[in-house]
């Protein structure tokens, strides 16, 4: 006996689709029975991360995005609205950076450094605001931000991710998503949303074998 798909008839947002755990996490919302907005810079991989999710029978449509731009986030969820039925259920807010990889602060330009903060931080604050509206008026909506672990732990050498502190500051860039989530969790729960919180182990993308696993620190 097949088991019920725990997301039919739910729509959900992936950001940073076409690429590293992007096309993972589109296809597991797809398998649970979920329709999907797929949005990034690169049309030609989330194409091809959608023709998979429709032999899976889904529907999946494309928008270019970037997330740094409001402009391009509001056209995202209104396009998403207007293919996918007026709902969106789900945010998954995948997409992120690193920067400069082996520099250290000195050799780290300023305009660097802003474009980790802006897609790391930025866009995630805009997305969210997009799609929030929705979400209170159908009083339903879930919203995850996927954080690196490297804004808990630090690491040398990566100054646009980490911050100016000896290059291994322990609240950094792509770390806020995991914050950010905890002062929207109590923003929120006066209108009843759901909200958990994870801390993220090594997560395995295409060509590479890591550990993955997940401990819930949050109720």
């Amino acid at each position: 006996m097949t088991s019920p798909m725990e997301l039919a008839g739910r729509v959900a947002i992936v950001t940073g689709a076409g690429k590293g755990m992007g096309p993972a996490i589109a296809e597991t919302l797809a398998r649970e029975g979920a329709d999907l907005m797929l949005g990034g810079r690169d049309l030609a991989a989330l194409e091809k991360v959608s023709a998979g999710l429709r032999k899976l029978g889904r529907r999946a449509y494309v928008t270019r995005c970037d997330i740094c731009k409001a402009e391009d986030v509001e056209a995202m969820v209104a396009q998403s609205l207007q293919m996918l039925g007026g709902r969106i259920d789900i945010l998954v807010n995948g997409a992120g950076g690193t920067g400069p990889v082996e520099r250290s602060t000195l050799e780290t330009m300023p305009q660097e450094f802003d474009e980790v903060v802006a897609v790391n931080m930025r866009g995630v604050y805009l997305t969210m605001r997009a799609v929030l509206p929705t979400m209170i008026a159908q009083r339903y909506g879930k919203i995850v931000n996927v954080g690196g672990s490297w804004g808990l732990r630090g690491r040398a050498l990566r100054m646009a991710e980490m911050g100016p502190a000896r290059d291994h500051q322990k609240l950094c860039a792509r770390g806020r998503p995991l914050q950010h989530q905890r002062q929207q969790r109590v923003s929120w729960n006066c209108r009843r949303a759901a909200s958990r919180e994870y801390l993220p182990y090594q997560v395995g993308t295409v060509g590479k074998e890591h550990r993955a696993g997940a401990g819930r620190i949050g109720g």
